[in-house]
């Protein structure tokens, strides 16, 4: 009976770990629609401040102090986006392997951390991660953008960095995400593209409205990297959790064989053993 009141026990532990992994899964596959309409109604902001960059560029007499002209780059910022929390795969192993990778090959002077696993994982290896900084992926909006564009940008003017990168899970579709290392700025004109549009006349100087743009560049280009990452981390969650829930319910169906042949082979003995009694009474 002990073996039995084991594999029963074990049943209901496997039993709620499944129901527990469904409505993780459910809760991330809901979540997932409300980033996906996000991020389809950030594109357009976030293009259309990308052309009028590319549009005002060729009209500038001196050139932003945001954008790649050949200069030396010495001192280094990351940005890297991790999740909130785990139970999503392999998702935070990917995006902390690859920042590893990226500190190895070139130093990194100020290291900023969006995303409560990630923080804490690069803060295991040793990684010099900014402990002023913190902010959360879940839920993200055109503030908390803001707010991290705008820290980045004061690292810039203040001269603590003169270049800042963003590592970041790319979403390409349900089944293929892809961890990325992408520049935030100085702007080359290949991250650009060729303007689709030209102004013939300006309000104010094209260096200025270059100088205005560049900040809402950043703004939209982060919402954007924060919504991807917050749809992969979900996206991985609904993977990692629909297999758990069926490698659970194999788990249960061997447990419920071996209860039920050791609950045949209990009740076998008894019989016997009343069998066996009955005949030595005689």
């Amino acid at each position: 009976m002990n073996n039995i009141g084991a594999i029963r026990s074990h049943m209901k532990s496997i039993r709620q770990t499944v129901k527990i992994s469904t409505a993780q899964k459910l809760i991330a596959g809901a979540r997932i629609v409300k980033a996906r309409r996000m991020l389809e109604n950030s594109r357009p902001y976030h293009n259309r401040i990308q052309h009028s960059i590319a549009a005002v560029l060729g009209d500038c007499d001196v050139k932003s102090k945001y954008l790649d002209l050949g200069q030396d780059m010495h001192k280094r910022g990351l940005l890297v986006i991790s999740a909130d929390r785990g139970l999503a795969g392999g998702y935070n192993q990917h995006i902390i392997k690859l920042a590893a990778q990226t500190m190895a090959e070139k130093p990194v002077l100020k290291l900023l951390a969006v995303g409560h696993i990630g923080y804490e994982k690069l803060l295991h290896i040793g990684a010099p991660v900014d402990n002023d900084f913190f902010y959360k992926v879940e839920n993200p909006s055109m503030y908390i953008a803001r707010e991290i564009a705008s820290r980045m940008t004061d690292l810039f003017e203040n001269g603590e960095v003169d270049c800042f990168d963003v590592i970041y899970t790319h979403y390409l579709s349900a089944v293929r995400m892809a961890p990325m290392l992408e520049r935030l700025f100085p702007l080359s004109p290949e991250m650009l593209g060729d303007p689709v549009t030209h102004f013939s006349e300006y309000e104010s100087p094209p260096d200025e409205v270059l100088e205005l743009l560049i900040p809402k560049y950043l703004k939209g280009f982060l919402f954007g990297c924060l919504i991807q990452a917050w749809m992969c981390e979900l996206n991985s969650r609904v993977q990692a959790m629909d297999s758990a829930v069926k490698n659970g319910n194999k788990m249960f169906d061997k447990l419920s064989l071996q209860y039920n042949r050791a609950r045949q082979g209990a009740i076998t003995q008894e019989i016997t053993e009343i069998v066996a009694g009955a005949a030595a009474m005689i």
